[in-house]
């Protein structure tokens, strides 16, 4: 039997993961919940989703009396961004202090590694999600981020930027500010 992925069931244990790895008080990890949910799934979702429906909508039609639907680009979203939770939430807090959290080449290599991984997938699974359609076509057009980002990849490497030390960084920073 087939069982579809439910975000309500991944996303706080992925973020119980990264409250024990970057060690977050009870309050760090409410927080850094509500962002990976409400900014970085729902947030993100919908301004990629509308950007996305607008260029596929604007260009990318065959005939003039069909549109693609917002909604169909939003669930695009959430299909590509599921690979990405699970290496970016998952993946990369296993693996951090063992193998991301060194000042040399082979922990930013596989920390970056991790980050091109999870966003090509995300780029990839948005291509498949539009090439679905028969009323749009040039759909390859969602494959150039690919040029960028392995260019940006390649120049983080060597440029000696731990992406992954980065962003652990401020999510630490983000979940355990406090304002008073």
């Amino acid at each position: 039997m087939r069982r579809d992925v439910n975000y309500g069931e991944v996303t706080p244990l992925s973020s119980i993961l990264f409250a024990v790895v970057l060690g977050l008080s009870l309050w760090g990890f409410v927080k850094f919940f509500l962002w990976v949910v409400f900014i970085d799934c729902i947030g993100v979702g919908v301004v990629v989703a509308t950007l996305l429906w607008f260029v596929s909508n604007r260009w990318l039609r065959r005939v003039d009396d069909q549109d693609v639907e917002w909604g169909y680009c939003f669930d695009v979203h959430l299909n590509a961004f599921f690979p990405l939770l699970t290496m970016l939430h998952v993946v990369m807090p296993l693996c951090f202090s063992v193998m991301i959290n060194y000042p040399n080449l082979l922990a930013r290599f596989f920390g970056n590694t991790i980050w091109f991984v999870a966003i090509g997938y995300y780029v990839y699974i948005t291509f498949l999600g539009y090439t679905a359609l028969p009323i749009l076509k040039n759909t390859h057009v969602f494959l150039y981020p690919f040029t960028f980002l392995f260019i940006f990849y390649v120049a983080t490497v060597t440029a000696g930027w731990n992406i992954s030390q980065t962003a652990m960084n401020f999510y630490h920073f983000r979940a355990e500010t406090h304002n008073t």
